[in-house]
């Protein structure tokens, strides 16, 4: 599956690059639309998970699979918590969407601390934790689809897909709801996949690009979408960008590429760590004159991002050995 590991590294790419181009609160039009067109990382990466559960549902154990999660994903995301919440407390990390509202003040400080956590908004990037751990925990309701036939997979992908688009994104349990679909998309076409007659013909590929493009192309509308409206666009742009992506890679990244199966590795140290340094770079940049070199700042941000992501993670992965994966992520 070492198409699928691309996607994966590609994934992670595209989620920084989408965090770093946000680090602005004032984005000029082209960047407000490319930053929509790309800003798919999340869909991409639960579309993977849903992917790669279905290959893993022979002698499947529910007990064995949370503990996993858990303990490679939950573990780091507690630990990497602490010096997001302290920052916070520091007056440090003002970033956080909760803290605005008339109930979290009313909370004792340890209350607050606990709700950052539980919704994920101690550090920009950290909502995407309690969603994807609720989805892990009712992801074993897939297995009932594990023998169905694959329409009967993808109604229940359009079921959850009318769903996503009436809830919309909120708090980390409609945020699982928005994304289920992307989930049973994955699970979906990895069925297909395992086929023995599975094939992508050349049609199809120009059939997803093609949609791809004319979405992208409808960008400039999209942006100024509300409510519902907005939520149908991004679901549909969503998953057939992810289907046309899918595409290329399976025909064209089917081999071993050595920096995206990096980037892949270190995913989940990455998601976890890159937060940190772009809270520092949005400080700095609030000291500095950015106006005119906006584009030339995301990309300078976004490039020592990644190489202080991949420093800071060979620091830690020499102090901690092989104990660095429950503790980091990778």
């Amino acid at each position: 599956m070492l198409h699928i590991n691309n996607f994966r590294g590609f994934a992670i790419l595209l989620i920084i690059l989408t965090h770093t181009i946000e680090m602005f609160a004032q984005k000029s039009p082209e960047m407000r639309e490319f930053d929509y067109i790309i800003g798919n990382g999340t869909y991409y990466f639960i579309f993977i998970s849903g992917f790669i559960f279905f290959r893993s549902t022979e002698n499947f154990q529910f007990t064995n699979y949370m503990a996993g999660k858990m303990k490679y994903v939950l573990l780091p995301y507690t630990l990497f918590s602490v010096p997001a919440l302290l920052l916070w407390y520091a007056g440090i990390n003002d970033y956080m969407l909760i803290a605005s509202a008339p109930w979290f003040e009313t909370l004792p400080l340890i209350g607050q601390a606990a709700a950052l956590y539980l919704t994920g908004t101690q550090l920009g990037p950290y909502w995407f934790i309690p969603t994807i751990m609720i989805i892990y925990a009712v992801s074993p309701a897939a297995l009932a689809l594990k023998d169905r036939s694959v329409l009967t997979v993808l109604g229940c992908f359009l079921l959850f897909f009318v769903f996503a688009v009436l809830i919309a994104r909120g708090n980390p349990v409609r945020s699982a709801i928005y994304f289920i679909p992307a989930f049973l998309l994955g699970f979906a076409v990895s069925k297909m996949e395992k086929a023995p007659s599975f094939t992508i013909s050349r049609r199809a590929i120009w059939a997803t690009i093609a949609a791809t493009a004319a979405l992208a192309a409808a960008t400039p509308f999209a942006i100024s979408f509300e409510g519902t409206t907005a939520a149908l666009f991004n679901q549909i742009y969503c998953a057939v960008t992810t289907l046309a992506l899918y595409v290329v890679f399976k025909k064209k990244m089917s081999q071993h590429n050595v920096t995206l199966d990096l980037f892949a590795r270190l995913s989940f140290y990455i998601y976890f760590a890159h937060g940190f340094f772009l809270l520092g770079f949005r400080k700095l940049c609030e000291n500095v004159e950015t106006v005119g070199y906006q584009l030339v700042t995301i990309i300078a941000t976004f490039a020592a991002t990644l190489v202080l992501c991949i420093l800071s993670y060979a620091l830690l992965k020499w102090g901690l050995g092989k104990k660095s994966r429950p503790l980091i992520g990778a």
